[in-house]
Formats: C-alpha cells, sequence, structure tokens
C-alpha cells in the first residue's frame, strides 16, 4: 500500500470516528441509578428487568437511556454526560458525595426524577427506605417524601394542566407515600383525593437556576411485571384504564426541555462540527 493509500485510509478510519462520535446515540441522554439497591427485595426497578418498559418508551420517544452498574458510585463527572437521571426507589443510602453531586447537577441545570414508595419500605433492611433516603437531599431541591402510606387506584384529585399531566387522566399508587413542597417554585401536578386530599401524588420544581426536579411518591405505576424469578411483581406499567405510560414519559420530556437542556441538538451539532473541522486540520496536515 502507497504512503497516500495508507494516510487516505486512515483519515476515513479517524474521520467516522469523529463525525459519529464513535457510534453514540442521537438522543438525549438519560441515565438510571442501579447502584442503590434497586433490586433489593421484591423490587426490580432495574431498565434489565420491571423498567424495562419504561427503558423502551423512553427510546420509543428519542431518548437514549443507559443505567449504571450494579455497584458504581453516581458522580458529578458521570452525571454531566446526561440531560437527566431517574433515581427509581433506593434502598442504600446516597454517600455525602453522591448527594453533593445530585445536587449540583441539579443546580447547575439538570434533570432528576425521584421515585421514592411508601414509608416504612425498607426492603433490605438496613435502617433506611426510599422516603429517608430522599430526604437527605431532596428538602435542598424544593421537594421531599412523607411519610405517608397510600392505596389509592385511580388517584381521585386533581389532575393539573401541567405538560406532565397532559393525556393523563388516570393514574394509580399502591403502596406509595405523598409528596411535600418546600419551595415556593414547587408545584403539585397530580394530587390525591378522599382522605389524602391536596397532598400531592407527583410533584415537581422549575429550579431558578435552570435545573428541574421531579418526585413521585411509589414505584409500583411503572413496574411492568417484569424481573429476577421469585420477586412479587405486577405490571401496572399496562394497567387497564391507566396511563403510567404517558405519565412517564412526559415527566422525562419536561424534564429535559428546560432552558439549559434544550440544545442538546445544537450541542451535539456543535462537536460535529468540531471534529470535522479536525478531520480538516488533520487532511492538511498529510498533504490532501
Amino acid at each position: 500500500m502507497s504512503h497516500s493509500t495508507h494516510a487516505l485510509s486512515l483519515m476515513f478510519v479517524l474521520a467516522f470516528g469523529l463525525i459519529t462520535g464513535g457510534g453514540a446515540s442521537a438522543g438525549t441522554p438519560v441515565l438510571f441509578d442501579a447502584s442503590h439497591a434497586q433490586t433489593a427485595g421484591n423490587a426490580d426497578w432495574v431498565i434489565g428487568g420491571g423498567y424495562s418498559d419504561f427503558a423502551d418508551a423512553l427510546k420509543g420517544a428519542g431518548f437514549d437511556v443507559e443505567g449504571t452498574s450494579r455497584r458504581e458510585a453516581i458522580t458529578l463527572a458521570k452525571l454531566r454526560r446526561y440531560a437527566a437521571v431517574v433515581l427509581p426507589e433506593p434502598n442504600r443510602p446516597y454517600s455525602q458525595e453522591e448527594q453533593q453531586a445530585l445536587k449540583t447537577f441539579v443546580l447547575s441545570g439538570g434533570g432528576l426524577f425521584a421515585i421514592a414508595d411508601h414509608s416504612n419500605s425498607d426492603r433490605n433492611r438496613d435502617g433506611f427506605d426510599s422516603v429517608a433516603i430522599f430526604n437527605q437531599f431532596l428538602p435542598e431541591l424544593g421537594l421531599r417524601c412523607e411519610e405517608t402510606w397510600i392505596n389509592q387506584a385511580p388517584v381521585s384529585g386533581t389532575y393539573s394542566n401541567h405538560p406532565m399531566a397532559e393525556g393523563v387522566g388516570r393514574a394509580g399508587t399502591w403502596g406509595g407515600c405523598s409528596i411535600g413542597l418546600t419551595a415556593p417554585s414547587a408545584e403539585a401536578i397530580i394530587s390525591f383525593g378522599g382522605q389524602y386530599k391536596g397532598k400531592a401524588y407527583l410533584a415537581a420544581n422549575d429550579i431558578a437556576s435552570g435545573g428541574r426536579i421531579v418526585a413521585l411518591g411509589d414505584s409500583s405505576p411503572f413496574d411492568d411485571g417484569t424481573g429476577a424469578p421469585g420477586d412479587r411483581l405486577h405490571n401496572n406499567w399496562d394497567e387497564p384504564g391507566m396511563d403510567h405510560p404517558r405519565m412517564a414519559v412526559n415527566a422525562m420530556k419536561w424534564l429535559t426541555t428546560s432552558e439549559s437542556l434544550s440544545d442538546w441538538s445544537t450541542l451535539r451539532n456543535a462537536r460535529t462540527e468540531l471534529r470535522i473541522g479536525n478531520f480538516r486540520l488533520l487532511g492538511r496536515s498529510l498533504g490532501f
């Protein structure tokens, strides 16, 4: 092979990697945490288990979905690769460093979806349930999990005209907590009726810095009934008459369309232009 032919082949390989970003997806990147005992007890809230339909629905809506490993720490460097992070019912506490990373991520413009469960739902008996775990840092972001245990299907309170509730007429909870508001900018999106009238089932906070946070008090609505053998799961994702898939996708769209997150396509285009520019410079250096 001649020197010029070899150089041209090298340029083609490099250009393909530069332009495609090594095969990276064009979708909005979302990270699911799987490293805080999301499979403890009868739970299987991971994208390869009981939350697989959730992940597939997001992929169908244009998201690029990834999950952490089972023992991976949450770091700010990791989070900054994504537009939003989903925390499905953690049963192991986040370290102080992880809590700080999550808060900094949101306050810097990222999106966070906290999915809790009812009070006293310590699946691995380590002294911490998702309510206690989230309340170690969520209140600083405008929301908190209340120590309640609510069964209501469908939720019979108010469904607001917020984008997250668009097309959502019925949703349920099969043992979940309510969500409290700790910031003036926080709001209830869907509220309970009956004896829990006015308490939030789904709540959100649009933070002035550009970040957004959503909290749901029950992991059950997104359970698709699949998971490890022996787990007692139920397909609430496809529960007849419920709009859980629409609610899930709406929430992720809202989390990733704040002012600071709406330009992912622009950012990708800018990166592509930079890569093409680098390719042209490489070509000139090789005499093309």
